[in-house]
């Protein structure tokens, strides 16, 4: 059973970042939104000068209920695109 355990944690690892917090284990969602799968993405700060620095642009997540393919309400991270899509096919 122990085997079974450690396999589970290795390959959920690889989708969730674990972070020691007072030697507690705390699991931090990735900011990626749940319909789409929009992530980080990666660019440049472009002063006035022209000089250009490197920065992550984030995706703009909100906490959504939405209802499932089981009739079950499920409370998802969704980027602001998909909350406006959901809002429109909700009409």
């Amino acid at each position: 059973m122990y085997v079974n355990i450690k396999k589970c944690l290795l390959f959920a690892l690889k989708y969730v970042n674990i972070v020691l917090v007072n030697s507690l284990e705390k699991i931090i969602m990735a900011k990626v939104c749940e319909a789409c799968g929009k992530g980080k993405a990666s660019g440049n700060n472009v002063s006035h000068s022209k000089r250009r620095t490197r920065r992550t642009f984030d995706v703009n997540l909100h906490k959504k209920d939405i209802v499932t393919i089981n009739g079950v309400e499920k409370r998802a991270y969704l980027c602001t695109r998909c909350v406006r899509t959901s809002n429109k096919h909700a009409q």
